[in-house]
């Protein structure tokens, strides 16, 4: 209750009052950028991802366009070359290293003072990175990220589920930014400068460890929502867990890096926030089971009728995983269903993160 209604409470209770948005001048402030786009495989992608930088509302001889190639295997990489000129260029791993390097490895090649993370697969708003860049106008300022809007042109249950739980994910944001502390950047849209950057562990997310390194060390990291970016949502449940999976495994090990960190610097704001935002969503799960499991055991009718909702409860479940499963176009439990699939296989991250160390890669979304 506390992890996904009262922390937002308290936030809000926080933020009472207090201002966001852009510093004054801050549309007038034009830095060199320099746009990093992740990619492996991609060659379905990567020409539309290029003709989406070419028309972003940016200075082209302000703007280095890299593609960071990890190791690709298919026509990605040939088909930037045909694109390579004064703004766009290649940045071809040796071999398979994971984004996460080739992003070390980018920055460290790179040359500008802001530097922008975005994904081959991700269209940018055009006015997105002027909508970041502004708040750098602020020189307490050290990252800026993006908000990213999920489209859901097949209608799945698995989409419109992700993309609910992203706009809730994105008001809270919002909230933590007034704050000056958001606990994790927005992966396929984020900037931030370079001085700051230090190499982030291959089997770790940048876009977590970054961010709250970067609030521990002092400096704000706030969360632009009219920096949009456009990704298409789960077409599946399955999917779906994979990601959370996924999440879940580096997540922990993220945490784990930087959480040590806030406590010896006592940066105290970034470990409640931790707690609050991170940790009690990885182990609601086994929380939950318990819930299941102790209430029968309790007598009077309170309880009672807990353990009937409960149990309509795990009917449910039960019933829109077999209509999930049975490709059913009308799921009306298909809320409960979601809910625990994807959080059993955050939790289940969660373990494996802790108690190994996982590739420092994973295939893209839909393979």
């Amino acid at each position: 209750m506390y992890a996904y209604l009262g922390y937002p409470v308290v936030l809000w209770i926080l933020t009472v009052g207090r201002k966001g948005g852009c510093p004054p001048g801050g549309e007038r402030f034009v830095p060199g950028v320099t746009l990093l786009i992740s990619a492996h495989n991609e060659e379905g992608a990567i020409e539309g991802k290029l003709d989406n930088c070419r028309d972003l509302d940016y200075p082209p001889d302000l703007l280095e366009v890299i593609v960071v190639s990890d190791a690709s295997t298919d026509a990605t990489d040939r088909r930037v070359r045909e694109r390579e000129g004064q703004t766009v260029s290649l940045f071809r791993l040796p071999e398979r290293l994971g984004k996460v390097e080739g992003i070390n490895r980018a920055v460290a090649a790179s040359r500008s003072e802001i530097v922008v993370l975005t994904d081959a697969n991700t269209m940018l708003h055009r006015e997105s990175i002027r909508r970041m860049i502004r708040h750098f106008t602020d020189p307490g300022v050290g990252l800026v990220s993006g908000e990213l809007r999920l489209s859901n042109r097949l209608e799945s249950p698995a989409g419109r589920g992700e993309s609910a739980y992203w706009r809730y994910e994105c008001r809270i944001r919002r909230w933590e930014s007034k704050l000056g502390r958001i606990m994790g950047a927005t992966g396929p849209i984020y900037s931030f400068r370079r001085d700051l950057f230090r190499p982030v562990p291959a089997n770790m997310f940048c876009d977590l460890v970054l961010p709250l390194r970067i609030a521990i060390s002092g400096s704000r990291t706030v969360y632009e929502p009219m920096a949009m970016a456009f990704e298409e949502a789960a077409p599946s449940v399955l999917q779906d867990v994979r990601r959370r999976f996924r999440n879940g495994s580096r997540g922990s090990r993220s945490v784990r890096e930087v959480f040590g960190a806030a406590l010896r610097q006592g940066s105290w704001g970034v470990v409640l926030q931790l707690i609050s935002h991170k940790i009690l969503r990885w182990i609601s799960f086994p929380l939950v089971l318990g819930l299941l499991i102790a209430t029968p055991q309790l007598t009077g009718s309170p309880f009672g009728w807990l353990t009937l909702l409960e149990l309509v409860f795990l009917l449910s479940v039960l019933l829109g995983g077999i209509l999930d499963w049975a490709g059913a176009r009308r799921n009306p439990f298909f809320a409960p269903y979601y809910l625990m699939m994807a959080h059993a296989a955050l939790f289940l991250g969660v373990l494996i993160g802790l108690f190994s160390r996982g590739k420092p890669f994973w295939s893209p979304r839909g393979a």
